[in-house]
């Protein structure tokens, strides 16, 4: 079935060891992980950095990172911002976008 970890309103630098520990203790656990980030509003590239290395290290050991839906406006400019979609590879769209980027 799968793990889903939802994370909390902020996800930001003063938070962010506790949720790299909620999501390495849920990969470690099961080979899916599913990540609500719906509620988080207070984001900063702590947040994008956290959910790009837990991607890679779920994927070293054939493990399924991913959010149970595409990114916020909010997060797609935070994305923006950090270069993560100039250019953006299909597998960071398929990651964040379910796909594609919204207009």
């Amino acid at each position: 079935m799968g793990i889903v970890v939802t994370l909390q309103e902020k996800v930001n630098l003063q938070s962010i060891a506790t949720v790299q520990q909620q999501i390495v203790e849920a990969i470690e656990a099961d080979a899916d992980v599913a990540l609500d980030i719906s509620g988080v509003v207070d984001a900063d590239l702590s947040f994008v950095q956290l959910l790009e290395a837990a991607r890679q290290y779920a994927a070293q050991d054939n493990k399924l990172l991913r959010p149970t839906q595409p990114a916020s406006p909010d997060c797609a400019a935070l994305l923006e911002r950090a270069g993560f979609l100039s250019p953006a590879s299909a597998e960071t769209l398929d990651f964040w976008f379910q796909g594609s980027r919204p207009n």
